[in-house]
């Protein structure tokens, strides 16, 4: 592959996080007897721990590796909201465009954890889909920092925030004044992601929007193809798990291995995927090279238990294998 030399260093690209925004709370004890109201076990709780979740994980990946991070997003005014900003602030990305409103519910998903085993997971949530006057008023803040970031990352978990007005305010901005944008996709059909650069659903949501299944190489390649052209997307990256990726751009169709040896939790291994592969465009890297450094993030972050990140020190250590 020709070599691809980096325009900026790493700590000079600048990434917008638009998406859905939720706390991750964390409840860890101990099992030591079975409940005598019913059969369930008996947590005794010995830590409590918050963490950004959902979009604010994408933001965690990006400012882990060094990238200047901005997020924007709505969030309830509850104590849910307070703890999630509070914890954005802490991690050093940009909260300035995050809009609170009193009438919406921050949504925070518990884990209960016992012995290295999750027991329960409690959703604590409201889908509100966002009103026209918020629309408004995220595309207006948009246009103003527009220029200021070299890609946006569109995070989408179906909460509410991603409404086509939105999306489609955001298409017209880009036409008028094109940038990198990048899209986790959620949707059951990806039709409302159309006209960015990239879109990275994972096996079931390809196979969900395609209704094809990946195991047929043939037909995962043509699929693919038909898609990134019909949603007009400069690329398609499609997640494989331990099947590894397939890339389709305006150079056809790669397939690239995983570099997982040994998996232990896959949570947020998207995440990871996305804010790096971006975060490599950012440094003038093409869309393969892009998707090989985001593959050997993936791996290692699927290694270590619990949402995890890759940190400066081994992103550099990565990108250094494609000078």
């Amino acid at each position: 592959m020709e070599n691809n030399p980096m325009k900026k260093p790493l700590e000079e690209a600048r990434i917008l996080v638009l998406g859905d925004i939720m706390l991750d709370r964390y409840v860890r004890g101990d099992v030591n007897r079975i409940s005598p109201e019913a059969p369930v076990p008996v947590v005794r709780v010995t830590r409590e721990r918050n963490l950004l979740g959902g979009a604010a994980n994408v933001a965690a990946n990006l400012v882990s590796v060094g990238v200047q991070t901005s997020m924007m997003a709505v969030c309830g005014t509850d104590l849910g909201g307070t703890h999630l900003i509070e914890l954005l602030d802490r991690s050093q990305i940009d909260t300035d465009l995050i809009l609170t409103s009193s009438h919406r519910m921050t949504t925070i998903k518990t884990r209960i954890v016992a012995d290295q085993q999750q027991i329960v997971r409690v959703d604590r949530e409201e889908l509100l889909m966002i009103s026209d006057k918020e629309c408004k008023k995220l595309l207006s803040n948009l246009e103003a920092c527009w220029d200021s970031f070299d890609a946006i990352i569109i995070s989408d978990y179906k909460k509410g925030l991603l409404s086509n007005q939105l999306l489609e305010g955001i298409r017209t901005l880009a036409d008028e004044r094109p940038k990198i944008i990048t899209v986790d996709p959620k949707e059951r059909k990806f039709g409302k992601y159309s006209g960015f650069s990239l879109c990275t659903p994972n096996r079931l949501e390809f196979e969900t929007a395609s209704g094809i299944d990946c195991d047929n190489l043939e037909a995962l390649k043509s699929t693919g193809m038909a898609m990134r052209s019909d949603l007009q997307l400069d690329a398609l990256l499609v997640t494989l798990g331990k099947d590894g990726m397939a890339l389709f751009d305006h150079e056809g169709s790669t397939f690239i291995d995983t570099e997982a040896r040994e998996v232990f939790d896959v949570t947020g291994a998207g995440d990871t995927v996305i804010s790096v592969l971006t975060a490599c465009l950012c440094l003038g890297m093409d869309f393969e090279k892009s998707a090989r450094v985001a593959n050997l993030a993936a791996g290692r972050v699927v290694a270590r238990m619990g949402v995890a990140t890759l940190n400066q020190q081994e992103m550099e250590k990565i990108l250094k294998r494609f000078e």
